[in-house]
């Protein structure tokens, strides 16, 4: 059993809920850019086809492979602007977020077990069960698991809130449960 208590600089936070969104939006980037190279690769090996194939031949597959990709290139040209969109949209409600959150509510005191991990705060407490969590990561001495179930609670610690030893505690806790470390 594990226990700590973290007061949590604002600062600290704005830092982790930025670097959770840029996570996201790298993730989404990423898939569009693979939607594209496999767009373009699907582009050649068709413009191939076509072109070595008789003028008569396989006059139907054609026109429907032909059709496919023109509406595939129509979703990419649609995608990537609406990309853009939602980014500002998250960014402005994750500003919202942060900014109603009180200072009393970055002080709170956590208590983890092999089954569960309980947070308390302000006289009220919360167990999230280690099964929702799925993977974990390390970026600039803060410690990230990431809750499937509900993403809002996902868990996020910095060395210096929780102490040194905690940290390296708990980041054995999660190698021992064999979670997957993503970053």
């Amino acid at each position: 059993m594990l226990s700590f208590t973290v007061n949590k600089p604002r600062q600290t936070l704005e830092r982790q809920w930025a670097f959770l969104l840029q996570k996201g939006q790298d993730n989404k980037r990423d898939a569009l850019n693979k939607f594209f190279i496999g767009l373009l690769l699907a582009t050649a090996v068709y413009a191939l086809f076509y072109f070595l194939t008789a003028v008569n031949a396989y006059v139907i597959f054609k026109g429907v492979a032909l059709f496919a990709i023109a509406l595939a290139w129509c979703v990419l040209a649609i995608l990537y602007p609406l990309s853009g969109l939602g980014k500002t949209k998250k960014r402005r409600r994750l500003q919202q977020f942060l900014d109603s959150i009180s200072d009393a509510q970055l002080s709170y005191s956590v208590v983890i077990d092999d089954e569960k991990v309980v947070i308390g705060s302000n006289g009220q407490t919360q167990e999230l069960p280690w099964t929702d969590f799925t993977h974990f990561g390390v970026h600039d001495e803060t410690l990230y698991v990431y809750n499937a179930v509900k993403g809002i609670n996902s868990l996020y610690w910095d060395k210096s809130e929780i102490g040194k030893e905690a940290y390296s505690a708990l980041l054995e806790m999660l190698k021992k449960k064999a979670m997957r470390r993503r970053f």
